[in-house]
């Protein structure tokens, strides 16, 4: 696999996000429709599934041919590690003060 080495790949805008956003309406309306007695709702609901599956799928298979297809260099992915690495540590740092928090209170006298 050819690797791009002389430019910082920046992918072109993207519609998936307003695919998401759609699903994610369909499903939270359906939802709650669904959660107020009338039978439609569960369609509606299933409907923004089936988009919201649509677009993981159309979007993870983007970023995948573009992996595939020699755009990323070496820095992108060396970005893309750090990016996922500082997003673990900030949540393991969230958790751990959560769980900190809760235990200081529930033993406080």
């Amino acid at each position: 696999m050819a690797h791009a080495d002389d430019h910082y790949y920046v992918p072109h805008q993207s519609h998936w996000p307003i695919v998401g956003s759609a699903g994610l309406l369909f499903l939270m309306v359906g939802v709650s429709v669904w959660l107020n007695g009338a039978d439609t709702g569960f369609w509606i609901m299933m409907t923004g599934v089936a988009i919201v599956v649509f677009m993981l799928i159309g979007w993870f298979g983007e970023v995948i041919s573009e992996s595939e297809g020699g755009l990323y260099n070496a820095q992108v992915d060396l970005s893309f590690r750090m990016g996922m690495f500082w997003f673990i540590f900030s949540e393991v740092m969230f958790f751990s003060a959560s769980v900190s928090y809760t235990h200081l209170r529930a033993h406080e006298t």
